[in-house]
């Protein structure tokens, strides 16, 4: 099993560093030739891109709190959390400026890049905190409402500080902090990115694999914002479409974890439901765990395969050889006791 997984993990590896090696070629033309690092007037467009962006990152925060609700590890928390927090920006900073046609204010863009600055710290954070939390479903609660209240907050200290702020408008001569934040999103991307390599190498679990492939997208998206640095509504960059291929990857690998952990705990309770004895003595996997890493394939099915033949042994009935020797047998018996009672 331990060569599984080193096997899978160097298969991912070389692919991270195939994929690293394409974006990197990638980012180096385009910081080469400026004439690849023009912005383009679609807001029809830039209208799609931040849909798409809140409809993937609310649906991988819905999917991450299902998991944790079932599962209660950290982990789930802080993607729940970072996934709602990017969700709830991207709408209220993005999509809900759209509405009556105006473009982004000085306030909602800072508060936007404040926002979703916190939705990477936490998301970040995450491959990095082990353990779970017992009431699972008060923790949910708390944090949603303390993190739209955060966000909230976040609004009203930007638009307090109206122009005072530094105006960012579409080209290269951008303010100091609009870089700064954007290059510390990159820094974070990385980190997650490191992260999730790490606990992919110690734990195995599939989930990581493909957070780590979404970090190292977004990681290039951010980078790609450093270089066009455009806070905008109205304008499209190459970074947007990294952006969103970035969810749909995040989307793609918390949807297949779900499945897996669903498979697995359908195997670990059919025994139970069954009346096997080995479960009622507590050899049998957890409910939790159907005998798989998390978010991952069976670890090893050969004591789950044994359990069922042992159960299939002590439930079957024992098999009769030969029956009609023994329906021969009574019938001789009845004929030679009839011939013995007669006179």
């Amino acid at each position: 099993m331990r060569r599984g997984k080193e096997d899978a993990y160097q298969a991912w590896l070389w692919g991270e560093v195939l994929l690293l090696g394409l974006l990197g070629a990638a980012l180096a033309l385009f910081v080469t030739y400026p004439s690849l690092r023009d912005t383009f007037e679609l807001p029809q467009l830039r209208l799609v891109l931040d849909t798409a962006v809140t409809l993937a990152a609310g649906i991988v925060a819905v999917l991450a709190g299902v998991r944790f609700s079932v599962e209660g590890r950290k982990l789930d928390f802080l993607l729940c959390g970072g996934f709602f927090v990017a969700a709830l920006s991207t709408f209220a900073f993005g999509i809900a400026p759209s509405f009556g046609g105006d473009v982004v204010e000085r306030g909602e863009a800072w508060a936007g890049m404040c926002t979703k600055l916190l939705a990477t710290v936490l998301i970040a954070s995450a491959p990095f905190m082990r353990g779970r939390i017992t009431r699972r479903r008060r923790a949910l609660l708390w944090s949603t409402g303390g993190l739209a209240f955060a966000t909230l907050a976040i609004w009203f200290f930007a638009r307090g500080l109206g122009d005072s702020l530094p105006a960012m408008e579409r080209g290269e001569d951008q303010p100091v902090g609009v870089i700064v934040v954007l290059a510390l999103q990159a820094f974070l991307s990385l980190i997650a990115l490191i992260g999730f390599g790490l606990r992919f190498r110690r734990e195995g679990e599939d989930l990581d694999s493909w957070l780590g492939l979404g970090a190292s997208l977004a990681l290039f998206a951010e980078l790609h914002y450093v270089f066009t640095p455009v806070v905008s509504n109205e304008y499209v960059s190459q970074g947007d479409f990294l952006r969103l291929l970035s969810y749909g990857v995040l989307l793609a690998g918390v949807w297949r974890a779900i499945r897996f952990a669903e498979f697995g705990r359908a195997v670990a309770r059919e025994p139970a439901r069954l009346g096997d004895p080995a479960r009622r003595n507590g050899s049998a996997p957890e409910a939790g765990s159907g005998g798989r890493a998390a978010g991952g394939a069976l670890r090893d099915p050969c004591p789950l395969l044994g359990q069922w033949h042992g159960f299939v042994r002590l439930r079957a009935p024992p098999l009769r050889r030969h029956p009609h020797r023994r329906r021969r047998a009574r019938s001789g018996a009845r004929r030679r006791s009839g011939a013995v009672a007669r006179p």
